[in-house]
């Protein structure tokens, strides 16, 4: 994680932002988003679809 930001860093972002980019990266690594949620469709009134679906749909 702190190489990663280090890295970013070095691109030119901001601290913060690097900073949050870097937690971001190393929380999907450790696997913490895998659960899904009810979000989407109550955001957007739709069933969520996988990415590959999006693709699809959207070529």
């Amino acid at each position: 994680m702190e190489e990663l930001r280090q890295h970013l860093l070095r691109a030119g972002l901001p601290g913060l932002t690097a900073a949050l980019m870097a937690w971001v990266d190393a929380e999907v690594v450790a696997g913490n988003n895998q659960q899904p949620t009810d979000v989407v469709a109550r955001v957007t009134g739709h069933p969520p679809n996988s990415f590959g679906a999006f693709v699809a749909a959207h070529r």
